[in-house]
């Protein structure tokens, strides 16, 4: 929500930047690293669905589908950092 209303004053300053088409080299890395981390967010799904016939505490699953997310959000910002220094 706070991006959003960051986003809205940024083109409110600068609305000849705002109107400018997005850059498709850009658009394909966040793509390529949004697949990354949705493979690691299922992956990490299936191991909390393992941890759940363990009959564990439902606080840790919990904590551990949190720290999936978490996981995956982390591996999206590095997979793009990676792909924008490399130039893919």
């Amino acid at each position: 929500m706070i991006a959003d209303v960051l986003r809205i004053v940024t083109a409110i300053a600068s609305p000849k930047e705002a109107n400018t088409p997005a850059d498709e080299r850009k658009w394909l890395i966040s793509l390529k690293a949004e697949r990354i981390a949705l493979y690691l967010l299922s992956a990490c799904v299936v191991g909390v669905m393992g941890v759940l016939l363990l009959d564990l505490n439902s606080f840790l699953v919990a904590n551990l589908l949190l720290g999936a997310m978490v996981l995956s959000e982390l591996a999206k910002a590095i997979a793009q950092v990676a792909s924008l220094r490399v130039g893919a």
